[in-house]
């Protein structure tokens, strides 16, 4: 979802898909593991060294914030950033 995150620069890449079509959104997922769906007109892209998740009325109640497709938990959410706490092995970086 994110090709050009980077695990030591201390910053969470995160991708939205605004709204598609159902057949939209199974026509362009091959798109996901080749990374070419950033050229999509639905995507778009943010770095930032936190993030909130959050949905407002009726349409928020049930949902669930994942990340790397390991389910968070409910929303609302919040992610931040400790830069060198993970430890990335064989690249020599933290």
């Amino acid at each position: 979802m994110c090709p050009a995150a980077d695990p030591a620069d201390g910053l969470l890449d995160v991708t939205v898909i605004g709204p598609v079509t159902r057949r939209d959104l199974v026509r362009t997922r091959p798109q996901l593991a080749e990374g070419t769906h950033l050229a999509h007109p639905a995507v778009r892209t943010h770095r930032a060294a936190e993030v909130g998740l959050g949905a407002a009325g009726p349409a928020g109640e049930g949902l669930t914030a994942w990340a790397d497709g390991e389910r968070l938990g409910p929303l609302p959410a919040r992610s931040v950033v400790v830069p060198g706490a993970l430890v990335v092995v064989g690249t020599g970086r933290r």
